[in-house]
C-alpha cells in the first residue's frame, strides 16, 4: 500500500466571498460534455476521509466491486490502522494524506491520479463555541477545495458528495413530507443570532457546503457532473479504526449506550434510519449510474424510535443490561422523508434489526 501527501496551494477565500446561498436553484445541472459515462469499474476513486464511518464503508464497497481507491487521511497513525483493514486488496487501495481541507490546493495532485471522487470528509461535531470557524468554514471551503482541484483535472468525471438530511431538515407543522426539493434555510438565519449553537451550526454546514457545491457547478462549469447523497440517521457496524467507546462515532455511541445500560438517548422521539452500509452503496450507485448526475438523493429506510432500539438490543443481547423501553411502538409525528430520486440509486435497504443487531456485533468488544 503506497501512501503520498499532497501540498499545492492557490486561494478560495475569493470565490467563497462570491457565493450567493439561492436554495431555489435547480439541481439537474447542464454539463460540458453530452452523454458522459458513468465512472466504470476498474476505474481509480478518490475516497476523502476514508477513516470516518461512511468513507471506510464507501472504499469497501468500492474495492468489492473492482475499484481502485485512494483514501484520504490527516495523519500516518489512522492510515496505519487502515492498512490491516483493507491489505486483502494489495495495491487497489492506496492512501494520500491530506491534513487540512482548508488549506489551499490541499487536493490538486490526488485528483489528477483519479477517474471519480467520493468527498465524504466534513467535520462533524458539537463541541465548539465558535461554529462558523469550526464547522460551517471547513464544511464549505472543503468541499470548494475539492471541486476547484476536480476541475482542474483531466481525467474526473463524476464527483460525488457527502451532504446530509440537516441540508433539509427544519421545523415543519404536521402533517410535512421532506423530499430533496426541500432545503433547511433556517439553522444559517440561527447561526447569524447564536454563533455558539452548535446544533444549528452543524446542519448550517450541511446545507451551506452542499449550495456551495451546486453554486460552483453551475457557475463553473466543469468538466465533471455533481451527484449528492443526503443520508438521514445513519446505524451500521464500524469499520473504520476506533481505539475505545469515547472514539465511536455518533450513531454507533448511542447505540453502545444503550448497550452498556445507560438511560435510553430521546425515548419518545422519533427519526429516520439508514445502514451505514446502504449510504456507501447509495455513493458507488451514484458515481456508476449516468442518471444520478445532478441530483440530490435522500436515503432512508424509514422511521425508528428509541425505544426500538432498545427492544431489539434486549431480544438479541439478554446477557447485556439494557434498560427496559417505556414503549416499543414508533412515536407518530406526521413528518416523513421520501425520495424523489431513488430510482437512480437502486437500493434494497436493510431493515432496522438487521441494522442494530449487526451495529451491536460490531461494539461488544467495547464492553
Amino acid at each position: 500500500m503506497r501512501t503520498w501527501t499532497t501540498s499545492d496551494s492557490e486561494s478560495t477565500s475569493s470565490y467563497v466571498n462570491k457565493l450567493k446561498f439561492s436554495p431555489k436553484h435547480k439541481y439537474k445541472t447542464e454539463r460540458n460534455t453530452q452523454d458522459m459515462p458513468a465512472v466504470e469499474k476498474g476505474s481509480t476513486v478518490l475516497v476523502t476521509g476514508v477513516t470516518g464511518f461512511i468513507g471506510a464503508w464507501a472504499a469497501e464497497i468500492l474495492l468489492q466491486e473492482g475499484y481502485k481507491v485512494i483514501g484520504t487521511v490527516r495523519d500516518e497513525q489512522k492510515a496505519s490502522q487502515l492498512k490491516e483493514t483493507f491489505d486483502k486488496y494489495g495495491d487497489a487501495f492506496r492512501l494520500a494524506t491530506v491534513k487540512d481541507l482548508q488549506e489551499e490546493g490541499a487536493f490538486n495532485e490526488v485528483a489528477r491520479r483519479v477517474d471519480g471522487i467520493l468527498h465524504v470528509a466534513s467535520p462533524f461535531h458539537f463541541n465548539t463555541k465558535d461554529v462558523k470557524k469550526d464547522l460551517i468554514e471547513p464544511a464549505v471551503n472543503g468541499t470548494l477545495n475539492l471541486l476547484k482541484s476536480a476541475a482542474q483535472s483531466k481525467t474526473v468525471s463524476r464527483v460525488v458528495v457527502t451532504s446530509s438530511f440537516a441540508a433539509m431538515m427544519e421545523q415543519k407543522e404536521a402533517p410535512f413530507t421532506f423530499t430533496e426539493e426541500v432545503w433547511n434555510k433556517s439553522s444559517s438565519k440561527e447561526v447569524e443570532k447564536d454563533n455558539t449553537n452548535s446544533f444549528h451550526g452543524y446542519l448550517a454546514s450541511k446545507s451551506e457546503a452542499e449550495q456551495a457545491a451546486w453554486d460552483f457547478v453551475k457557475n463553473e462549469k466543469p468538466s465533471f457532473d455533481l451527484a449528492v447523497i443526503n443520508p438521514v440517521y445513519v446505524f451500521g457496524p464500524v469499520v473504520q479504526p476506533v481505539k475505545d467507546a469515547e472514539s465511536l462515532n455518533t450513531s454507533a455511541g448511542m447505540i453502545f449506550a444503550t448497550l452498556s445500560g445507560k438511560d435510553i438517548p430521546n425515548e419518545g422521539n422519533h427519526q429516520n434510519y439508514v445502514d451505514v452500509r446502504d449510504v456507501a452503496r447509495a455513493h458507488v450507485r451514484a458515481l456508476q449510474n449516468e442518471e444520478a448526475g445532478g441530483h440530490r438523493h435522500i436515503t432512508s429506510a424509514g422511521p425508528f424510535g428509541q425505544g426500538q432500539i432498545a427492544g431489539i438490543l434486549k431480544k438479541h443481547f439478554p446477557e447485556a443490561k439494557v434498560q427496559q423501553p417505556k414503549t416499543e411502538e414508533l412515536p407518530k409525528t406526521g413528518l416523513t422523508a421520501e425520495s424523489l430520486t431513488a430510482k437512480n440509486l437502486g437500493i434494497d435497504y436493510i431493515p432496522l434489526e438487521k441494522s442494530v443487531v449487526d451495529t451491536a456485533e460490531s461494539l461488544k468488544r467495547f464492553l
